[in-house]
């Protein structure tokens, strides 16, 4: 019978080596936007974004299957919520 110790030093290594073949890309240039986290969503109004990202509310369904495409997530559950003066930007990402 495997001992605990034995049980939990392999279930770390799967889990570890599960996510070596997982690559993150930037490919849509989310990268330079991340300082927006956590901040106001009227931060975003005057940004030079191209022109198929998106800006919604964290509880839109919305596809993201453009890796190309930058997505702003807000705070609030629909698209009010870009244009809500205490709301926050809570995600940026490509897809």
């Amino acid at each position: 019978m495997m001992g605990l110790r034995t049980a939990t030093a392999a279930c770390l290594l799967i889990l570890t080596m599960a996510g070596c073949g997982q690559r993150t890309t930037d490919t849509c240039g989310a990268a330079q936007y991340q300082h927006l986290v956590g901040g106001l969503s009227t931060a975003t109004f005057d940004l030079a974004v191209p022109g198929d990202s998106r800006h919604y509310g964290s509880d839109e369904p919305v596809a993201t299957d453009n890796p190309s495409r930058l997505n702003f997530v807000h705070s609030g559950p629909d698209i009010a919520a870009v244009t809500n003066p205490n709301s926050k930007v809570i995600r940026i990402f490509c897809g």
